[in-house]
């Protein structure tokens, strides 16, 4: 437990049928890796705590709201707010116990096989829609996700493309409804558990917005990454919760400065070093 004496905190909170079961680092040993990214497919986190009691542990069951927060001293905040998806059998790690808990920001809309068209219906499966022409991007996306019955939050589009044509909606739900955040020139992901369609690019005014040097928690130079679709900068800092996607960051550093966006990153904690690192462009 080598960061208590820099005041690291980790809360995990599990809603039980029997009420709500908290437990706290330094307290349980607790470790953790949660992703973020932003991909329409829900980001995982795995959790795992030590030495539980069976008693505790039978608890803890697949489906159960799981809140995980973490940060130093009073700055506590929210790491991910999941559902449990899988359960692993305890472990022997050394001398201890390690329970292994994997849950899911958001629900995986991947698996939905329903698909939409725009004959009459052959099957449960298939939800018929049809857009006449004159239609804007905003209005397509939301019928969609009503239709579908998921809940979108449509926060801005950098291009609510109007069709001139009569537009056809094909494919399962996600795929439809990432076709025409892409027709918007807007991108269609999760943050904090919300699947939304925004300009990435656009403050919207609720993004979080913070200094990073390494007087705040850099820990490493900025390191270029590019590939054919992404170019821009991986970082490493010491454990920030505020760190999500689309979060603007004021980087300052020996040999890259400026203003930046997260794309995609995780928060670990190996029960020695709690860091995040991020994608930024």
């Amino acid at each position: 437990m080598a960061n208590e004496q820099f005041g690291f905190k980790v809360i995990v909170r599990i809603e039980t049928d029997d009420g709500d079961l908290t437990l706290k680092y330094p307290d349980f040993e607790i470790h953790f890796d949660s992703e973020f990214t932003d991909e329409p497919t829900p980001s995982e986190t795995t959790i795992d705590i030590y030495n539980l009691k069976d008693s505790t542990r039978n608890m803890i069951k697949v489906g159960q709201a799981i809140h995980l927060q973490a940060g130093f001293g009073d700055d506590i905040g929210d790491i991910t707010n999941a559902k449990i998806k899988y359960i692993h059998p305890p472990v022997r790690d050394g001398g201890d116990q390690m329970f292994e808990i994997v849950c899911y920001e958001g629900e995986d809309l991947s698996k939905d096989e329903r698909e939409f068209t725009d004959d009459t219906p052959e099957s449960a499966n298939e939800i018929q829609v049809t857009f006449a022409a004159g239609v804007n991007a905003r209005y397509v996306l939301d019928t969609l996700a009503r239709r579908a019955g998921i809940p979108l939050e449509i926060v801005s589009l950098k291009d609510n493309k109007v069709f001139n044509e009569p537009y056809s909606a094909s494919g399962t739900p996600i795929s439809a409804l990432e076709e025409v955040a892409s027709e918007a020139k807007s991108k269609l992901f999760y943050r904090r558990g919300k699947l939304m369609v925004r300009d990435i690019h656009q403050d919207e005014g609720f993004d979080e917005q913070f200094k990073l040097s390494s007087a705040t928690g850099l820990l490493d130079s900025p390191q270029r990454e590019e590939d054919d679709d992404w170019q821009g900068y991986s970082i490493r800092s010491i454990l920030n919760h505020r760190m999500a996607t689309a979060s603007i960051i004021s980087l300052s550093s020996r040999y890259v400065g400026g203003d930046f966006r997260i794309k995609s990153g995780s928060h670990t904690f190996d029960g020695t070093n709690p860091e995040t690192n991020a994608e930024i462009e």
